[in-house]
This record gives structure tokens, sequence and C-alpha cells, in this order.
């Protein structure tokens, strides 16, 4: 088994008997990407695993591939996408400043590496972009619409960079 953080290629899946991923971003691809890739696993019968990509390794994914696979419609998903933001929102109050709450996440691991794909939507959106692929609609990761928790005039600012844990701290901009 190999450890790689790189795109998934052509020659991976034509060299593999199964891929296993948490990383978001192959599912989360421009659409032709997205389906080249589809293409190349079913040419190659290759098993591709991608179910913690949402949801924790709950079986949404594998869920809703069954529904799509009886002749179902998916027709609307609700549900917490972001543990993070769940947290951060849980533990926020007049005592604990917003900074002081995305510190804790990130101490407590429940943080993305960089607290700012969870705060900037990005995180969030790959997910939905997933389970809306998964469910039979072909969208790009442009057509939605992404509400950024970090205000235009905040930054996060890396106060610490320790044995490559980074530490963020939101600042206002004066």
């Amino acid at each position: 088994m190999t450890a790689t953080r790189r795109p998934i290629r052509t020659s991976d899946v034509s060299a593999a008997l199964t891929i296993v991923t948490a990383n978001k971003k192959a599912n989360s691809a421009n659409y032709k990407y997205y389906n080249k890739l589809r293409e190349d696993l079913d040419t190659h019968n290759v098993r591709f695993y991608y179910e913690t990509n949402v949801g924790s390794a709950m079986p949404i994914i594998n869920t809703i591939q069954d529904i799509i696979a009886t002749g179902d419609k998916i027709t609307r998903i609700e549900g917490v996408l972001s543990g993070t933001l769940s947290y951060i929102f849980n533990i926020f109050n007049e005592n604990r400043s917003y900074s002081e709450s995305v510190l804790l996440a990130q101490k407590n691991g429940f943080t993305e590496p960089d607290p700012r794909e969870d705060l900037n939507g990005k995180d969030v959106a790959r997910k939905l972009l997933i389970l809306i692929r998964e469910s039979g609609f072909a969208l790009e990761f442009r057509d939605i619409k992404i509400e950024n928790l970090i205000p235009s005039l905040y930054i996060l600012k890396v106060i610490d960079n320790q044995k490559e844990m980074k530490t963020f701290k939101i600042i206002k901009i004066k």
C-alpha cells in the first residue's frame, strides 16, 4: 500500500486493485475528471472506496448509491455537513471568542489540517458536491454558493508552526 497526496491518475487506476481515499478533491474536481476517473475505474475493474469523504465514514455514500441503483431518486439532502462547524458553534459563547473556539476545535482534532477549509465553506461545498453527484446530478464546484464564515475584515494568521502543526488565530484587519 502506498500513501500519496497527489490526485488519482489513470496510471494509478490501471495499476491498482483497490483505491481508498479520505481526500474529497478527486470526487469534487471538475466533472470531466470525475467522469474520467469513474470510466477508468470501471475499465480496470478497480474498487474505489471514499466513504470517509462525507459523514465521517457513516455509510451515507453507499446508501445513496444503493438508492440510485434501485431506480429511486434523491430529491433532498439534509444534515450537518461539518462536524467542525457544529463543534465550534456548540462551544462558542459569551465566555469564549470565535478565535478561541476555532483553536479549541483544532487542538481537539475536529478541523481540517488547515481550518480555513472549514471556515471558508469549501469543505462543506466539496461534501455537498460529492453527495449531489452520487445522487445523479452533473454539477461543478462553481455551481455551489458558498457563504464564507470568515468576514472579509478578518484573516487567519499562523501563530505557531512547530512540528508541522499549524495553529491559526482569527485577527481583525485594521
